[in-house]
């Protein structure tokens, strides 16, 4: 979970229409009450990045309008309703929890090789969606 707190720091989404960024950044969670908890503790009152915008930690199938979706269980028919549930926008970022999820569109995807966690990052879908990633993340990052 922490990997998902400091992509958040890495990530700049850019508002609609706006100067201002989201002052806010909803992460969304697709998992049980205590990891969605255990989340929640970890993020506390902390601020993301050096915008220092706040985060708020919702359980996915009730939230809406999340910057970032991180799916650890869906399969193909709770994704596809997951999907239609969010109507995604064009600044969603979504990490999956490994490349055996369903999870269309994912921008990044955690897998384990040498018995260490990594992740992917889908750069044709990042550059699709309105958010910029730091340099910094996408040298630690396979690119697909």
């Amino acid at each position: 979970m922490a990997y998902i707190w400091h992509f958040i720091g890495f990530i700049n989404w850019r508002d609609l229409g706006s100067v201002k960024r989201p002052y806010e950044i909803r992460v969304c969670i697709d998992g049980p009450n205590n990891f969605l908890a255990f989340f929640r503790q970890l993020v506390g009152s902390r601020q993301a990045g050096d915008l220092e915008r706040s985060v708020v930690v919702l359980q996915l199938n009730t939230a809406r309008k999340c910057e970032l979706i991180y799916v650890r269980y869906a399969n193909k028919k709770t994704a596809l309703k997951l999907i239609d549930a969010q109507s995604l926008g064009g600044s969603t970022v979504i990490v999956a929890d490994t490349s055996s999820i369903y999870f269309p569109d994912a921008s990044i995807i955690f897998y384990i090789e040498n018995k260490k966690l990594r992740f992917e990052v889908n750069l044709k879908k990042i550059d699709s969606l309105n958010v910029d990633i730091s340099s910094e993340l996408l040298k630690l990052a396979r690119i697909k």
